[in-house]
């Protein structure tokens, strides 16, 4: 798990938030319609590409992500953020049926299946009734995306 960590951390390490950008990909879901009693879970936040636009919203919301380096950019780039590191695979810190909605981007198609099988689990868990998981994933299939390129590492 340590190499992984390290992997992640020497990745975001040489990013810059300030560099990256939010792509619109969630626009189509209609986030503004929630409150500021609602409660948005960020899952894989990385250097903060989706985190700009989700602070613009209404309701609270928590970065995550399983770097320590991703962490310390988050709060930097967006302080008034609250961010919590965690390992997907080994639960989540969050009540059940307390979270609203889950935004994942780019971060669960890392896992092999039993891993995924509990993540998943664990999302059914802290999602409120009628709460949402918001993900997208990369496909091992996409030429036109990388797919053969790059180095496993898991």
């Amino acid at each position: 798990m340590q190499q992984e960590k390290q992997y992640w951390d020497d990745i975001i390490k040489n990013l810059d938030p300030a560099e990256s950008g939010y792509d619109g990909w969630l626009d189509k879901y209609n986030l503004e319609l929630l409150g500021p009693r609602q409660f948005i879970v960020e899952l894989g936040c990385g250097w903060g590409d989706d985190t700009g636009y989700l602070i613009k919203l209404t309701a609270r919301l928590i970065s995550c992500d399983f770097s320590g380096e991703a962490i310390e950019k988050i709060c930097k780039y967006y302080p008034m953020v609250n961010t919590f590191q965690f390992d997907m695979t080994e639960g989540f810190p969050f009540e059940a049926e307390a979270v609203d909605v889950i935004i994942a981007d780019l971060c669960l198609h890392y896992f092999d299946d039993d891993e995924m099988g509990d993540i998943v689990a664990e999302i059914g868990r802290v999602l409120t009734p009628g709460g949402r998981l918001i993900c997208r994933v990369n496909s091992d299939k996409d030429m036109n995306h990388g797919a053969g390129q790059g180095e496993e590492i898991q």
